[in-house]
């Protein structure tokens, strides 16, 4: 049963890459003056067609009866073959404008070995990238996360130190008050006792002085 599972894998690798180097292309232009035929393929693998890469060319009718040929130009949309045997090959595969033809090159069998190693090793560049950009976004996520504990850590400091700072204020303004108030006590009961201390006070000369009095000797202690 394995070896079975082998085989079909074995056979679907070689169909997938056979099917990658068959290209498919139809005819725009012929020039048989110089043995030119001017291509617009329908195969998006074409891209990796070189000039002066060599080629097999068929048709649907004429599988068995293959041309040679080569890249000798190609802009972004056409590319310009150049058929070997002209004569030959257009009498046994009838190719004209509008033939869908069908094209093979050992060329773009290495080019395309050669791509998919480079792109083998794009890959592993580009998961190592990831790897690293994960890492990266991990680490930037932790120090935001920092971040926003130490701005919510001194955000409860400060308010704290303004919640502690209001507090003090107001306990030294109600004290600072009663100490007023306690004060304005004192100083009225010292009036009182002034106001007191006057109304009880004996005094040491008894005659009052009658200041409009001419006679200066008149006895100041006389009763």
């Amino acid at each position: 049963m394995r070896v079975l599972f082998l085989l079909i894998y074995i056979l679907f690798f070689f169909h997938e890459v056979f099917s990658q180097t068959i290209l498919k292309a139809r005819v725009s232009r012929i020039n048989p003056t110089k043995q030119l035929v001017r291509l617009r393929f329908e195969s998006l693998n074409s891209k990796f067609l070189q000039t002066n890469d060599d080629l097999e060319v068929w048709n649907e009718l004429t599988s068995s009866l293959k041309c040679q040929a080569a890249v000798i130009g190609k802009s972004s949309e056409y590319y310009l073959m150049r058929i070997y045997q002209w004569e030959k090959c257009f009498s046994r595969s009838g190719f004209t404008v509008g033939s869908l033809l069908f094209l093979s090159s050992k060329n773009l069998e290495k080019t395309l070995v050669n791509a998919r190693e480079m792109r083998r090793i794009l890959l592993l560049k580009r998961a190592l990238t990831s790897s690293k950009i994960d890492q990266v976004k991990n680490g930037n996520e932790n120090n935001l996360s920092n971040i926003e504990y130490i701005n919510n850590k001194y955000e409860t400091m400060i308010q704290k130190i303004k919640e502690d700072w209001n507090n003090s204020l107001k306990s030294a303004n109600e004290i600072a008050s009663n100490e007023e108030k306690l004060l304005n006590s004192y100083r009225n009961s010292i009036n009182e006792i002034d106001f007191e201390l006057e109304r009880y006070k004996i005094e040491d000369e008894n005659t009052k002085l009658d200041r409009w009095a001419l006679d200066q000797t008149i006895n100041k202690n006389k009763l």
